[in-house]
Formats: C-alpha cells, structure tokens, sequence
C-alpha cells in the first residue's frame, strides 16, 4: 500500500513537473530535429521551412523562447499550418557526449549540426530562419528580446508572408526554365538572396558555364567567381592553400571575367598565400597582375601600396643575404 501510494506520489510530481515547464514533450513533438527529414515533409506538402536554432543549456534563453513561444499550442497550430517547424539544437552537453563516444554515432550527429550552422552562417544562438522547402533562405530573423511571446513571432512571420512568396516565385522560375532562361532565372534568384547565404546556391552556380557556353547573357564569369570564391574558402579552411588559390587563378584564365573581378581574383589569390606564408614570387606575381588588370579599380591604391612594400622587403632580404 506505501509502495503504491509512493508510485501515484512519483506520477503526480512528474506531470506537475511537466505542466510548470510549459513545454511538454507532446508540445513540442510537432517539431522536427532532422534537417532531411524536414526537407522532404516540406516537398511533399509544398511549405516553407521554419527553423529555430537553439542551445537549450545556455543562459536559458532559448529553453525559455521555447516555452513561452515555440511549444504553444496557438503558435504551433498557426505556424505548423505554414510552416514545416525544425529545431537544430546544439548543446554543451552534446559535445561532452562526444569526448566519450566510442561508437562515433554522438560524434558524427553532433558534427552534423554544426555543418548546418555552418551552411546557414549561424553566429549565435537563438536564432530563426525561414527557408524554401529545398532550404534556401528567404529570411534570418534578428533576436530580440522584447519579441517574446506568440503573439510577436506570429506577427513577425505574417510580415514576411509577401516576401516569401516573391522568392518562391523566383525559386519556381528556375525550376521551370533551361537554357539562357534559366540562367537569367538563377541570375534574379542569386540577386534576391541575402550575400550571407548565396553559397546555398552553389548547385545552380555550377550550371551557368554549361547553360551559356558563349556567354551570351554575360552572366557566366560572375557565377564562376563564385564557384571559386566558395571553393577557396572551402579549401583554405580545409588548410589546402595552394588549391585555394589556384581556384582564383582558374577563375581568371577561363577567360570570362571582367577586369574588377580579375583584379579581385589576383588580389585574393595573393592574399591566401601570403596569409599562408607561401612568400614566393607568385604573391608579389599576383599582386601586380591584380594591379595591370585595373589601375584605376577599387583596390588599386591598396595593391600598389602592397606591391612598394614586398619590393622593398624583398630588395632588405637580398641585401642581407649578401
């Protein structure tokens, strides 16, 4: 009798515990923690994406967003009817977690959170984003914390409604196009996306070269500029320098930029192996191959200073070495 009265005592606790929290497992069941799994229920019911990036164990500003906003029942239903609803949350005790797995499955689940922070430019947490159903963003929403209620957020997605359908519209239009057309299309769309975001649209950048093999729009050098800026990134953070620059390089000799992108390629690839400490001829090289391609650009004043000081850095050396 003692045991079971203990039992009803135990239950009862717990669904008080659960009330107090206001975010019940149940409440927030509606929400999906896997990015694909999200991505293929919004295909298959044709919603924009709504994802909140949070870090339950930190100041609890995220846990408390969650529990006076996310996992209310008003704003479930009213966000949920628009929305695919995703949270990607990222803790320090994940990561702890991670420095005694031995199976490599916490590991790799942990890392692939924080590719997507990574994909989607997250600097800190709490953040919201909404995104197309392939996962393109169509808005970052600032924190802040006087928002904070359903009431503000709601609003703050309803304000957003307009804009989200111009970009889906432009989504669409490259969907449906090909040839020339298309480009045009990845053109606008590649225009309308926040700079923060455009390496999301690296697939169509790749496609521009092989859509207008003459460069009739005259789009294709600017979209292989920015095939080879990601890629560099890419490469540099991966500590592979020269390929880094070399994307630049690349870049240039396919013949289709203009002369400020020219002069910003040499200038790049200069700078990533002097950031390397690769201090071989080729940095200066560059530096003055960035400079020939526009005396008179944005970055020539700069470069030519650059250039004096390498010279006569170079002229010490050699006179030391004597």
């Amino acid at each position: 009798m003692i045991k079971q009265l203990l039992r009803y005592r135990f239950l009862a606790l717990c669904v008080l515990a659960m009330l107090l929290s206001g975010c019940s497992k149940n409440a927030f069941s509606a929400w999906e923690t896997d990015f694909d799994s999200a991505k293929a229920k919004a295909a298959s019911e044709n919603k924009n994406i709504l994802v909140f990036f949070s870090t339950d164990d930190a100041q609890g500003v995220s846990s408390d967003l969650k529990k006076n906003v996310f996992c209310k029942k008003k704003f479930v239903s009213t966000a949920g009817a628009n929305f695919v609803l995703l949270n990607i949350d990222v803790t320090e005790s994940e990561y702890t977690e991670t420095q005694s797995d031995e199976t490599g499955k916490a590991k790799a689940a942990f890392q692939q959170k924080l590719d997507i922070l990574d994909a989607y430019s997250v600097e800190a947490m709490p953040a919201l984003y909404m995104l197309t159903k392939d996962g393109f963003v169509i808005k970052a929403f600032e924190y802040k914390p006087e928002i904070n209620n359903v009431k503000g957020y709601l609003e703050l997605l309803e304000g957003e409604k307009e804009n989200a359908t111009s970009y889906n519209s432009l989504v669409r239009a490259v969907e449906e196009s090909q040839g020339v057309y298309r480009v045009r299309a990845i053109n606008a769309l590649f225009d309308a996306t926040d700079t923060a975001y455009n390496t999301l649209l690296l697939p169509y950048c790749r496609e521009v070269g092989s859509l207008d093999p003459t460069n009739s729009t005259g789009l294709v050098g600017k979209f292989e500029f920015q095939v080879a800026y990601t890629e560099a990134i890419s490469l540099f953070h991966a500590g592979n320098v020269e390929d880094a620059a070399k994307c630049f390089v690349d870049a240039v000799l396919k013949g289709h930029l203009t002369a400020e992108q020219i002069q910003e390629a040499y200038y790049n690839a200069s700078y990533i192996l002097a950031m390397a400490k690769n201090y071989d001829e080729r940095v200066l090289d560059y530096f003055k191959l960035s400079y020939e391609s526009l005396p008179e650009g944005a970055l020539a004043e700069n470069i030519k200073r650059t250039i004096e000081a390498l010279e006569s850095m170079t002229k010490e050396q050699k006179g030391s070495n004597e």
